[in-house]
């Protein structure tokens, strides 16, 4: 239904009242207001038979436009998916990848992995991540102290060690080890590399060890939920 439209995309200014029975303009003297008239004529498409699905919108400035037309639409009940150009490195899974990258190659310091223990790639739990925080923010853990087992006390200068002291150690450990190891493995997997190739394998590897398809998935699912459908 588009054709009269794509046929004169690039051959000047659309003529006036050509393609006005499926395209309208909007116009008004603030960005809600033209998001509330497209709001009603949407409604009233829908009413006629027109499917969600077959209505496009189209504006020249997406960051201006998205949270009025979210808003709106949400008012009158439509479902809305939207389309744009964004930055994806800002994405939390892209971001999340970069990260574990990054402290693989560059060394386990502090920052790094605690920022990569909290993205959603960590392969331990929230609670986990809790009690790992609060060692290694204790105990200054950096660097070879992330490969290394710890020893410290989970308490910090105490010389009293009850067996629930041993027991958080423990956990400490295994979480430490659940975290680190394929950090370690990636970073063995760069370092070897003579190509570009084994760098990819050695990445992939990674993302199948931290499960990232599943994760990738349930987060999806998450988003459809809570409706953030571009997103997911």
């Amino acid at each position: 239904r588009l054709l009269t439209v794509t046929d004169s995309l690039f051959q000047g200014q659309i003529q006036k009242g050509q393609s006005s029975d499926f395209l309208h303009v909007y116009t008004a003297e603030s960005i809600f207001a033209e998001c509330e008239a497209v709001t009603e004529k949407i409604l009233e498409l829908a009413q006629n038979g027109v499917r969600y699905r077959d209505i496009g919108i189209v504006c020249c400035n997406l960051a201006a436009y998205k949270n009025p037309i979210h808003t709106v639409l949400g008012r009158g009940g439509i479902p809305l998916y939207l389309s744009g150009t964004e930055n994806v490195l800002g994405k939390n899974v892209i971001y999340a990848i970069l990260q574990s990258i990054e402290v693989a190659l560059d060394g386990s310091y502090q920052k790094g992995v605690l920022r990569y223990m909290k993205s959603v790639l960590s392969p331990i739990s929230i609670e986990q991540s809790d009690i790992v925080e609060q060692y290694a923010v204790l105990w200054s853990i950096s660097g070879n102290k992330w490969t290394s087992k710890w020893a410290n006390h989970p308490r910090g200068l105490e010389d009293d060690w009850s067996r629930h002291d041993e027991k958080r150690l423990e956990e400490l450990n295994t979480a430490r080890e659940k975290l680190i190891t394929p950090l370690e493995r990636l970073r063995d997997g760069f370092r070897d590399a003579i190509a570009v190739k084994q760098q990819v394998l050695a990445l992939y590897a990674f993302f199948d060890e931290i499960q990232l398809y599943s994760k990738i998935k349930a987060l999806a699912e998450q988003m459809e939920q809570t409706g953030a459908f571009r997103n997911a």
